[in-house]
């Protein structure tokens, strides 16, 4: 079983999956279900719209110019 969310800063869309052995916990789904609706809820679809459009005309001006749009972190 894998248990998948949607949503990241590039493309909100794209599924976010949780590893099968924690995926398959009863009360551990109610709970990310529950946070699935409060983040669903908490901005507007058309907020959502516009995000997504934002940052793919950013992400296309980096580009333009040779730059990463989220540079990965050192560790």
């Amino acid at each position: 079983m894998l248990l998948s969310m949607t949503g990241s800063a590039e493309n909100p869309d794209t599924p976010i999956a949780l590893p099968d052995h924690v995926a398959g916990s009863g009360s551990l789904d109610r709970l990310v279900e529950t946070a699935r609706g409060y983040a669903q809820q908490a901005v507007s679809e058309n907020t959502r719209i516009a995000y997504g459009r934002d940052w793919a005309a950013f992400a296309r001006w980096c580009r333009l110019r040779g730059a990463i749009p989220c540079p990965r972190r050192r560790s």
